[in-house]
């Protein structure tokens, strides 16, 4: 007897529970939709921080704790501190009453050419080889792949130092300091004419042709430089056109040009200081076959 009314209090309470859960349906539904909405709404943060991001006051870009955007400029700079501080994935929401967020994302996500500009504000060893954007309603996720290996930076790091040592360098490091950087550089790389345009995986391709097998074409030049000035704190970034990439220093309270790559004799003979810290007006005097950028993206170069 006593076994039979605990199956009948059971059922009754099993039928009692779907009449509630029947009857309530759309109020359990969006108690539960809600509750998801806020958990998800609340972007998770990844804790760690690359160290090679950098604390650079630029003006192009700005790093950001916020990543709710309201605006197109916001999302650029959610992707710069995504891609500057290293993190590897990221999601983020677009609000509701930002219309236009998702039309936005995905503009920005197809320009390569401005996915490319973000690359330039960054570390090296911070940069992107695929730069992957994911839309699914609201949500904006982003997964990165890094041009620069665990293996690659420990090797060019532990070249920097073998160049650190080489050298009396001042504190704060001044212009003929920098010109010592340039002068390694061009002295220890020869341009690689053989390299095959768009390959991506080789040495040439990055610091390791310039710093550790000696032979890089344009990306490699520029992405030692940038690496050593890095090291220095000197506020730098890197400038691309069509065909041809360089750098920016800051230095003297000024936003200056340096091609390493231009300056190597082997590429342009008799010309080792002649894009050595330079302003526009003198770049432009000197070329504008390989040197000209839309001035508008750099907006330290204005």
């Amino acid at each position: 007897m006593t076994n039979k009314l605990i199956k009948i209090l059971f059922l009754l309470i099993i039928l009692l529970g779907s009449y509630v859960f029947i009857s309530k349906y759309d109020t359990i539904k969006n108690s539960f939709t809600n509750l998801y909405n806020n958990l998800m709404q609340n972007t998770i943060v990844p804790e760690d921080v690359s160290m090679y991001a950098r604390n650079y006051n630029y003006n192009t870009f700005k790093h950001t704790n916020d990543f709710k955007p309201k605006s197109k400029e916001d999302i650029s700079n959610i992707f710069y501190t995504i891609l500057d501080n290293g993190w590897n994935e990221f999601s983020f929401y677009c609000p509701k009453d930002y219309e236009s967020c998702i039309d936005d994302v995905s503009s920005i996500a197809h320009d390569q050419m401005y996915l490319s500009l973000i690359n330039n504000y960054v570390s090296p060893y911070n940069s992107y080889i695929n730069f992957n954007t994911m839309i699914s309603g609201n949500l904006v996720y982003v997964k990165i792949d890094r041009l620069y290996s665990e293996e690659d930076i420990s090797k060019i790091n532990a070249k920097v130092e073998y160049i650190k040592s080489l050298y009396k360098f001042n504190n704060p490091i001044k212009s003929d300091d920098i010109k010592k950087i340039h002068d390694y550089i061009i002295d220890h790389t020869t341009y690689d004419s053989n390299f095959t345009k768009g390959n991506y995986f080789s040495d040439s391709y990055k610091a390791n042709g310039a710093l550790i097998s000696g032979e890089s074409v344009c990306s490699g030049y520029a992405d030692a430089m940038a690496i050593i000035l890095d090291e220095f704190n000197i506020p730098n970034f890197k400038v691309s056109s069509a065909d041809h990439v360089w750098n920016v220093a800051y230095i003297n309270n000024k936003w200056l040009h340096v091609d390493t790559t231009w300056d190597d004799d082997e590429v342009n003979r008799y010309n080792r200081n002649n894009f050595f810290l330079i302003d526009t007006n003198k770049l432009y005097e000197l070329d504008t076959s390989e040197h000209t950028f839309n001035k508008e993206y750099y907006k330290e170069l204005k």
